[in-house]
């Protein structure tokens, strides 16, 4: 097992995940999905397993099914398999960047609604508008506080 310890935030221990090469699809497993097919799914979409981690410690001790990508196409994968209520996805991919996989996603989204948050550290105005544009619903700059998160987060459940 391995921790991480934040202060100000419960240590948290999770497995080992030594069964799982770079870039390999990254969905915590299919059974816990399953199981939690009541609870509010989130897609979070980010190459970077330090940022994946910092939105998941966000989100610690919610009711929330969480569903990793790290890479654009395996999140349209995922988008199209799991169907979210959330995807909560970086701007800047190896392979597709945030805009491009925001338009894949609301193209396949004709039949049920996600919400879409880029999560970024692109913060010109320039950039917030063409991610707006690309169909995304809210944009949250890096490093984001984990207290505006979840009311984004809880503002998601309801219809647009």
């Amino acid at each position: 097992m391995a921790s991480i310890a934040i202060p100000g935030i419960p240590t948290l221990a999770f497995p080992e995940r030594r069964d799982r090469r770079e870039g390999e699809l990254s969905v915590r497993n299919e059974e816990s999905v399953r199981a939690t097919e009541s609870a509010m799914k989130i897609l979070i979409v980010d190459d970077s397993s330090v940022a994946r981690k910092s939105v998941e410690q966000a989100l610690f001790g919610q009711p929330y099914s969480l569903i990793f990508a790290t890479t654009g196409q395996q999140a349209v994968v995922l988008f199209s398999k799991h169907r979210p209520s959330l995807v909560i996805m970086d701007w800047m991919m190896p392979d597709l960047n945030g805009v491009e996989i925001c338009r894949r996603m609301r193209a396949i989204s004709s039949d049920f609604y996600t919400h879409i948050i880029m999560l970024t550290a692109k913060t010109d105005k320039a950039s917030v508008v063409e991610g707006l544009r690309a169909g995304a619903d809210d944009y949250l700059t890096k490093p984001f506080f984990t207290g505006r998160s979840r009311p984004k987060t809880r503002s998601s459940k309801g219809s647009r």
